[in-house]
């Protein structure tokens, strides 16, 4: 018996990603209420150059998938 076959019987789902995201979207909801650096970089307000190649994965990038 596979495990989707007992979670199904049992009526129940996977929550596991569902919690996780949430407790993502809480700690940013936390971080912008700061007035800190993580904020100022989370919003994007950072003066300076870039640097060449590829754009880096963002953490608010991650949340939007």
């Amino acid at each position: 018996m596979t495990n989707e076959e007992v979670l199904r019987n049992a009526g129940a789902e996977r929550s596991l990603v569902k919690n996780i995201r949430k407790r993502q979207l809480m700690f940013l909801v936390h971080i912008i209420r700061k007035e800190g650096v993580e904020n100022l970089s989370l919003t994007g307000c950072i003066e300076g150059t870039r640097s060449r190649g590829r754009k880096r994965l963002t953490y608010s990038g991650s949340l939007s998938k």
